[in-house]
């Protein structure tokens, strides 16, 4: 989504821009011409760093939703085969044959060394954070990896590292790729403000030159065939709290941004106080 603000920005740009390509209109004074069409260009470069900047947080934006399903499902795919490993563990080292028990030293070490690899339970795992998810992951890798006793077979450890080890390190890479796309969206959301900034900066400066140039002439009144927030029509939309789509040049704008006119937002409606 594109900001309401940002998108009214690009509108009202696109018509003050191409509004003082017809300087012409404006004044015959080279002079005055000359330092309109500085104003313009120095206005047309903070409107494409505005257009730049929201591109790419509306890329990033959606790296990091794409990055947020895939620890998603790594986690989902992580607490099914975590249960899975705790139930082959439970049954295979602690389910008694009747008619071959194990002795009660073996099945005490096999318990013990059960509830230290075990350190929650599928549920609690499920209703845990990913980076406490990674945490019991890498416990109970570290625990196999250990020296096991002799009472537990080899096939519970081989088990253990086998399905646990490529869950966690997708889980951890998935996680990481998050980090490092939250890290980006910072940085494009900085870049983006100092690019607002810098619009703004640039359109003060143009109304400015244009309102002198018409004031000079006894023109004032001709300043919304100019610059768009000026034009009295254009203001009662706004006040109205139009719908940005319904503006001219809207699509060119969207189609500028590589995205759908609907994609960007509409006015937040503000309930009246009292």
């Amino acid at each position: 989504m594109v900001p309401n603000e940002d998108g009214r920005r690009l509108v009202e740009g696109r018509f003050d821009l191409l509004a003082a390509l017809v300087a012409v209109k404006l004044t015959l004074e080279a002079v005055i011409e000359a330092a309109i069409d500085h104003t313009r260009a120095e206005y047309e470069k903070a409107w494409e760093g505005l257009v730049a900047a929201s591109g790419v947080v509306i890329r990033e934006t959606e790296e990091t939703r794409r990055a947020r399903r895939k620890v998603e499902a790594a986690s989902a795919r992580a607490v099914a085969t975590w249960g899975f490993v705790v139930d082959e563990v439970g049954s295979t080292l602690l389910r008694v044959d009747p008619d071959a028990p194990p002795t009660a030293e073996v099945l005490a070490e096999r318990q013990a060394w059960a509830k230290r690899l075990v350190s929650v339970s599928a549920r609690e795992l499920e209703r845990s954070t990913t980076e406490r998810r990674l945490e019991v992951l890498r416990f109970a890798l570290q625990v196999a990896g250990e020296p096991v006793p002799e009472a537990v077979p080899g096939e519970v450890v081989a088990l253990v590292t086998g399905r646990l080890e490529p869950v966690r390190a997708a889980l951890a890479a998935a996680q990481a790729e998050l980090y490092r796309e939250l890290r980006e969206d910072r940085e494009a959301y900085e870049a983006l403000e100092a690019a607002r900034a810098a619009f703004d900066r640039a359109q003060s400066a143009h109304f400015r030159q244009v309102q002198s140039a018409l004031i000079a002439q006894g023109r004032e009144g001709e300043l919304g065939r100019f610059i768009l927030s000026q034009d009295a029509a254009y203001r009662a939309r706004r006040a109205a709290r139009r719908p940005l789509q319904e503006e001219e040049g809207i699509v060119a704008v969207a189609s500028s941004l590589g995205v759908a006119p609907e994609a960007i937002e509409t006015p937040v409606e503000v309930p009246p106080v009292g």
